[in-house]
C-alpha cells in the first residue's frame, strides 16, 4: 500500500530586528520627556540671561563695576558671552549623558552625526532664548520682573505652537514661534532637517542681543 506524504507548508521565520531599530523606537517613545528636557534647558538659558543685568543692579555690582575702567558694552557682551557659556555646558552634559548610556546599553548604535546636528540645533535655540534674555534684561530693573517676562514669553511661544497647529487658518501662528524652527530631537530620529531653521534662531537672537546691547548703552541706570 503506497504512503503519501503531505507537505506542510513551514512558516518562515521572522527578522530578528536590529538593535538600531529598537534604539529608534526607543528614542520615539521617549520623545515626549525628551523635549521636555530641551525645552529647560531653553528656559533656564533664557530665564539666566533675563536676570543677569537686573541681579547686579538690584545687589549693587554693577555700579561698582562701572565705576572701575569698564564699559558698559564690555560688561554687557561679557554678561552675554557668560549666558552663551551656560548654554553650552547644558547642550555638552547633554551629550556627555548620551556618551554614558552607550556603556549601560548594549548595541545602542547612536549615529552620532545625527545626534551632533540635533544637538546644534538646539545650541541655535538656546542663542535665541539668550538673546532675547538680554534685551530683556537690559531695560528692566527687577531680576523677578525679568525673569517672569522670560516664563511669559515662552508661554506665549508654546501656546502658539500648540493653537498653530490645529488649522491652516493658525499656522502663521506656528511659523511665528520660535519652538517651530527648533524640531526637538526630530533630526535625530528622523534623520532630516530643514537647513534654514536653526539660521532663523541665531539670526534673531544675534538681532536681540545687539538691541539689548543698545538699549544697556543708552537707558539711565538706577543709582542704588
Amino acid at each position: 500500500m503506497a504512503t503519501t506524504t503531505i507537505a506542510k507548508s513551514i512558516p518562515v521565520p521572522k527578522k530578528r530586528a536590529e538593535a538600531l531599530a529598537v534604539m529608534v523606537r526607543t528614542i520615539i517613545n521617549a520623545r515626549t520627556p525628551l523635549s521636555i528636557g530641551i525645552f529647560y534647558g531653553a528656559l533656564i538659558a533664557l530665564l539666566v540671561a533675563g536676570g543677569s543685568i537686573p541681579v547686579t543692579i538690584e545687589n549693587g555690582t554693577l555700579d561698582l563695576a562701572l565705576s572701575r575702567p569698564i564699559s558698559r558694552t564690555r560688561y554687557y557682551l561679557e554678561s552675554y558671552l557668560g549666558v552663551l557659556i551656560c548654554g553650552a555646558i547644558i547642550g555638552l552634559v547633554t551629550v556627555l549623558a548620551v556618551w554614558i548610556d552607550t556603556f549601560l546599553v548594549k548595541n545602542a548604535n547612536i549615529n552620532w552625526q545625527w545626534l551632533w546636528i540635533t544637538q546644534l540645533v538646539q545650541w541655535a535655540f538656546m542663542f535665541f532664548a539668550a538673546g532675547l534674555g538680554m534685551l530683556l534684561g537690559s531695560f528692566i530693573n527687577a531680576s523677578r520682573a525679568a525673569q517672569g517676562t522670560a516664563l511669559g514669553i515662552i508661554a506665549l511661544g508654546y501656546l502658539m505652537n500648540t493653537f498653530g497647529g490645529l488649522a491652516d487658518q493658525l499656522k502663521w501662528l506656528l511659523k511665528a514661534s520660535p519652538f517651530y524652527y527648533a524640531p526637538a530631537i526630530d533630526p535625530l530620529v528622523f534623520h532630516q532637517l530643514t537647513w534654514w531653521y536653526p539660521w532663523v534662531l541665531v539670526i534673531a537672537g544675534l538681532v536681540c542681543g545687539i538691541a539689548g546691547l543698545v538699549v544697556f548703552n543708552k537707558r539711565d541706570l538706577p543709582t542704588t
